[in-house]
């Protein structure tokens, strides 16, 4: 159905109230912008209908899957440190045998394949000279495999600051 407008705004030939005329892009404000066309890339065509690229789909996962995983930790975390009259060192000890024990295989795998299939998938270059792929913004891409000390960094053995955190709520 061809855009147009009811009526005339005016002027000579007018046209009878309820009768459609064709628009003018160029002269209608309303119009939406002319969109520059070009070829159109086939293969970006296909990918774009097809969601969001893999790449992106595991960097989403790993990335919710540590923010459920802290949030998780960081109850058990302010639960121990709230549970019994601790010494610090103490604490230390109990939060470090509780951040061994927790299962990290699922998060370590996505992360093993983030960094073995990243570079292909995102098409980094490969520079000889390091013998590794670059990404062109600088920034490293490979991730580290989690463990223990990963959670220590992110929830420290330190008494003093999760009783803090429990007093702040």
């Amino acid at each position: 159905m061809a855009r147009g407008r009811r009526g005339d705004r005016g002027g000579r030939g007018r046209r009878a109230v309820g009768a459609w005329q064709p628009i003018d892009p160029a002269e209608d404000e309303h119009a939406p912008p002319a969109v520059a066309t070009g070829p159109v890339n086939v293969e970006s065509y296909v990918a774009a209908s097809l969601g969001p690229p893999r790449w992106l789909e595991r960097l989403q996962d790993i990335e919710g899957d540590e923010l459920h995983l802290l949030g998780d930790l960081r109850r058990r975390w302010l639960a121990l440190a709230a549970g019994a009259d601790w010494t610090p060192e103490a604490f230390a000890a109990a939060w470090r045998a509780q951040a061994e024990d927790v299962d990290l295989t699922d998060l370590n795998r996505l992360i093993a394949q983030h960094n073995e299939y990243f570079p292909i998938e995102r098409r980094l270059s490969f520079d000889l000279r390091l013998g590794d792929y670059r990404a062109p913004w600088g920034i490293p891409w490979r991730r580290d495999a989690r463990d223990a000390a990963w959670i220590m960094d992110h929830l420290p053995p330190d008494l003093d600051r999760a009783g803090a955190e429990l007093a702040h709520g």
